[in-house]
């Protein structure tokens, strides 16, 4: 098998976030590289056979991962007493994954959410590593959920565009599946595809923020 690289935690975090219920996730101990297929992915693009080799272990499913308790749990944080019950209120019944993004919104506290989310995914994948015997660092400074890349833009316009590139597809995946409610995997499927060197595909920043994207097929 060779050396086995170490996992940083933080990386680890950000792709245990984009799981989704039809996601597999699995990370390659010897290359240090994560990779997935959905159940609805053309296998012909992506063979799911080559997980089943030694060098491949599996993430953790959705259900595993139990995000609505880290909700639930962040609530818990709020001093707050009325943003504490609004949270509180967003998370009763169904669709409480949206009203709880919602709220955050209106009450200012999506910042902290992500920082808090975050946090709570390092400590998961902390967890799966020791389980699985894989070797981890825990580096600071790891960008978190939510904060997209600085990019530096002159102050005389509203807005830059530029090309797509991997160093801000997972903020352009998230800012698909908020646009069109994709699930976070196939938001994250489509952006793959639309990096290909035979797609057209740009992004809009404003604020240091991915704010939209755009791709076509020449």
């Amino acid at each position: 098998m060779g050396n086995k690289k170490k996992l940083d935690l933080g990386a680890a975090a950000e792709e245990f976030e984009m799981i989704s219920s039809d996601t597999h996730l699995f990370y390659n101990v010897r290359t240090g590289e994560f990779d997935f297929y959905n159940d609805f992915m053309d296998l012909e693009d992506d063979d799911a056979e080559k997980f089943e080799y030694d060098d491949w272990v599996s993430a953790p499913h959705q259900q595993d991962i139990g995000e609505y308790d880290i909700m639930v749990d962040f609530a818990e944080t709020v001093s707050d007493p009325r943003k504490n019950e609004l949270l509180s209120v967003s998370l009763e019944g169904r669709g409480a994954f949206r009203r709880f993004k919602d709220t955050l919104h209106r009450v200012g506290l999506i910042d902290e959410w992500y920082t808090f989310k975050h946090e709570a995914y390092i400590e998961i994948a902390r967890e799966w590593c020791e389980k699985k015997g894989i070797e981890y660092v825990d580096k600071t400074g790891t960008l978190k959920s939510g904060q997209p890349p600085m990019i530096e833009a002159p102050h005389s316009i509203d807005f830059i565009i530029i090309p797509l590139s991997p160093k801000i597809a997972d903020y352009a995946a998230n800012v698909m599946s908020d646009a069109l409610d994709y699930s976070k995997a196939t938001a994250a499927q489509e952006i793959k595809r639309m990096l290909s060197s035979k797609r057209i595909s740009l992004v809009a920043i404003a604020d240091d923020r991915v704010i939209g994207i755009i791709g076509a097929i020449p």
